[in-house]
């Protein structure tokens, strides 16, 4: 599991747990407790903030990624028809070499040059 994932879920359990701590607290606080508790208050709505802007991070990059991924699949794709065009217009060029091949040839005969027999003088 990534670093920040486990940062946001230690962050996320601790914050589960400062309410219930909240909710028990004792009546008749001194001044000096007052501010530590509301200090701890503060901190818990700072964690729970960034526990929040790091899910919404995690959530982003996540959907950036299966966009990426899917970008990739895409591109893939294009390649494989590509390559697909290719080897037919390979074959296409291969029949028409063979095909001149054989026109030139059947020239070469039909001039005489190439049958063995010489028509000229």
């Amino acid at each position: 599991m990534p670093r920040t994932l486990v940062s946001a879920a230690i962050a996320a359990a601790s914050i589960a747990l400062v309410p219930a701590a909240a909710q028990a607290a004792p009546d008749g606080l001194n001044a000096q407790e007052e501010a530590q508790w509301n200090e701890l208050e503060k901190r818990e709505r700072e964690l729970a903030r960034t526990v929040d802007d790091r899910l919404e991070t995690v959530e982003k990059r996540r959907k950036q990624m299966d966009k990426a991924q899917k970008r990739l699949r895409e591109a893939r794709d294009d390649v494989d028809d590509a390559r697909e065009d290719l080897a037919k217009a390979n074959k296409r060029l291969i029949r028409a070499q063979d095909n001149l091949q054989t026109v030139t040839s059947r020239r070469i005969e039909l001039a005489g040059y190439g049958s063995g027999t010489d028509t000229r003088n």
